[in-house]
């Protein structure tokens, strides 16, 4: 189970960066060291939970699904809320209080 899951997340790390032209199956087992059995079985079990998907137009290409890219959004609204609430409370404690009070 551990080896799976370490590697799925080796295939979603060479997905990364390659959504507009994808990747073959073969360049995936190139570049992970894995068999391309093993990849394409992991990429089938991805595109299910929508993770990676196949390029439509670009027949045997591969890239990160929507699932994974709404992951990312997510994570980037969440930073963006999170940011705003330290620098208020940054603001908040670094003003320099009033003599005799």
């Amino acid at each position: 189970m551990i080896n799976s899951v370490k590697n799925a997340v080796s295939i979603i790390d060479i997905l990364v960066g390659n959504e507009v032209t994808g990747l073959r199956n073969k360049e995936i087992s190139e570049a992970t060291g894995l068999s391309a059995a093993t990849i394409f079985h992991h990429l089938q079990t991805l595109e299910e939970l929508g993770i990676a998907e196949q390029i439509p137009k670009l027949e045997g290409r591969w890239r990160l699904g929507p699932r994974f890219i709404q992951f990312a959004l997510a994570h980037e609204r969440h930073m963006t809320t999170v940011q705003g609430e330290l620098d208020q409370v940054r603001q908040r404690c670094s003003r320099i209080p009033s003599k005799g009070k």
